[in-house]
């Protein structure tokens, strides 16, 4: 049976700026998309401002409002990562 998961970011660029909640203004790099219990989390190097070290952080999407996309920065479809994460995980 397949996870269904409800998908309110539709889209999300590969890299950018975190815009909301408590890492508001952090810059980041999107590294994977993983889903567990039908929930999808964003893991992503996020840097504070004026900071040079990255740390890991998984998002989900009540975390945040949105992510402004870096220049030049790849958009994927936020659907097409978590069906890619399912299938990685054997979850489908």
């Amino acid at each position: 049976m397949p996870i269904k998961v409800n998908v309110t970011q539709k889209t999300v660029p590969r890299f950018g700026v975190i815009v909301g909640g408590l890492l508001d203004g952090w810059n980041y790099s999107l590294l994977r998309v993983t889903v567990t219990g039908g929930q999808y989390y964003f893991e992503v190097a996020a840097t504070p401002p004026n900071w040079v070290f990255p740390m890991n952080v998984r998002l989900a999407k009540a975390d945040f409002l949105s992510f402004t996309p870096g220049k030049d920065a790849k958009v994927f479809s936020t659907q097409q990562l978590i069906d890619a994460a399912v299938a990685a995980e054997g979850n489908d």
